[in-house]
C-alpha cells in the first residue's frame, strides 16, 4: 500500500475509533481515557504500529485498551482508600 493510501486509511480509522470511544464514554473509565487524553496522532501510531486495517480491529483494540486502563484505575482506586 501506497503511504497516501495507508494515510487516509489510517486517519478514517482514526475516527472511527473516536466515534467508538465517544459513544462509550460512560461506560468505563478506559473509554473516557482514550477520548480525553489520547490524541488522533498517537491512535494513528497506534494503529500504524500494530499493522491494523480495518474498523473492527481498530475498535477491538482499542477496547482492550480501555479494559486494561479501567482494571488498572480500579487496582489504584482500590488501594486507596
Amino acid at each position: 500500500m501506497n503511504p497516501i493510501d495507508e494515510t487516509h486509511l489510517l486517519l478514517n480509522l482514526v475516527a472511527a475509533v473516536q466515534e467508538a470511544a465517544v459513544n462509550s464514554y460512560n461506560l468505563s473509565f478506559g473509554w473516557s481515557e482514550i477520548v480525553e487524553c489520547w490524541t488522533k496522532e498517537e491512535i494513528f501510531q497506534e494503529l500504524k504500529e500494530y499493522g491494523i486495517r480495518t474498523q473492527e480491529e481498530a475498535v477491538n483494540h482499542f477496547a482492550l485498551i480501555a479494559k486494561d486502563r479501567s482494571e488498572y484505575a480500579k487496582e489504584i482506586e482500590s488501594t486507596a482508600w
